[in-house]
């Protein structure tokens, strides 16, 4: 399971999925108010982060090793804006 989850093609495919999320978000009919893409944001970071810090911790592993702390934090801000907004909307 861990090496599934490390893996490039799967970073790449997470990344594919949360920009169908942010589609979808954004073109709903009723109109959303901001913070309701604060968790769509954070998961984006998150994902992005993770896929930076593959390509970037191979040149040097103290940006990969940052940049997936940075990434493990937005996963869980988007984890708990997500609960946030299910009771909020």
């Amino acid at each position: 399971m861990n090496k599934i989850l490390k893996s490039t093609p799967m970073k790449w495919a997470l990344l594919l999925i949360i920009l169908v999320w942010i589609v979808i978000k954004v073109t709903m009919p009723q109109p959303l108010p901001w913070w309701a893409f604060l968790d769509v944001f954070f998961a984006f970071m998150a994902t992005f982060c993770m896929l930076a810090a593959t390509y970037l911790g191979r040149m040097s592993p103290h940006a990969g090793v940052t940049l997936n702390k940075v990434a493990f934090w937005c996963a869980v801000l988007a984890g708990v804006d997500l609960v946030v907004n299910f009771f909020l909307l």
